[in-house]
């Protein structure tokens, strides 16, 4: 008989300070597989401990948990850098349920996790976000004991689509952000258009197969309805000055932008 293969529950952690609220929702909601998240600095990682102990738990229990472990900023709070994580482990796992706990690592972990189910939706067979209820919180102790104890309840939370850039147009900021460099110097129009070109990203077209009239004009127009009003739009860019010859400079929203979709 022909194999089936069936979507895998896949769980996506954060390991700060708790153990209990990152185990037991495995145990409880029958995970097949976990990524925990964790600092990528072992020298900066405080939570440490409760990481070890996490690992240990989960290659002890009853039912058998694959593991993995993804590496990020946990010690200085990058929003974008944890977003990256997450879209890297959506990417990988995109064809199973995945459930996201948004109850443990930072509150920027938590953030990141809704944001990443509402950006990334539509990429992945099944992305549901969850909040695991401990049965009591205490506070952090000498004794590296936990925040909180057991897993009282397990809230499924509602999951809505968030509108993001279409990967066209990514391709086309990750242009600018390689053409303006490390020190973001402002760049041409003439020179956006050149380097898309080259890249074949700015593409006119030609159904008739018949040579365009006025190729560079037709061109200079494209870029501006396809490719720079759009991102003014994201405001992922700027125009300075804000002038028919201004030049293009590419904002701090672009490039956090880029830290996780490009």
């Amino acid at each position: 008989m022909k194999k089936m293969n069936y979507p895998r529950r896949v769980h996506i952690s954060p390991v700060g300070f708790e153990i209990d609220r990152v185990v037991l929702p495995l145990i409880e909601l029958e995970a097949d597989k976990v990524w925990l998240l964790t600092e990528r600095n072992p020298k900066k990682d405080k939570g440490k401990p409760y990481f070890d102990e996490v690992v240990k738990e989960i290659s002890h229990l009853e039912r058998k948990c694959e593991m993995e472990i993804k590496y990020c900023d946990f010690n200085n709070r990058d929003l974008y850098d944890v977003l990256r994580a997450y879209r890297e482990i959506i990417d990988v796992e995109k064809t199973n349920q995945i459930y996201v706990n948004v109850s443990t690592g930072t509150k920027i972990h938590s953030i990141a996790g809704m944001m990443a189910c509402m950006i990334f939706k539509d990429l992945a067979y099944e992305l549901k976000p969850y909040y695991s209820e401990p049965d009591k919180y205490a506070a952090l102790p000498d004794d590296m004991s936990p925040m909180s104890f057991g897993c009282k309840d397990i809230h499924t939370l509602p999951n809505y689509r968030m509108e993001r850039p279409s990967e066209y147009l990514i391709e086309v900021l990750g242009v600018i952000e390689k053409c303006c460099g490390p020190s973001n110097e402002r760049i041409t129009k003439t020179e956006l258009k050149k380097a898309l070109t080259e890249k074949g990203l700015l593409q006119l077209s030609n159904k008739a197969g018949k040579k365009i009239k006025h190729e560079n004009i037709a061109r200079f127009l494209a870029l501006q309805r396809k490719c720079i009003d759009p991102l003014i739009s994201w405001k992922f860019i700027e125009i300075v000055p804000p002038e028919k010859r201004g030049k293009i400079l590419i904002t701090r929203e672009g490039r956090d932008m880029l830290k996780f979709l490009g």
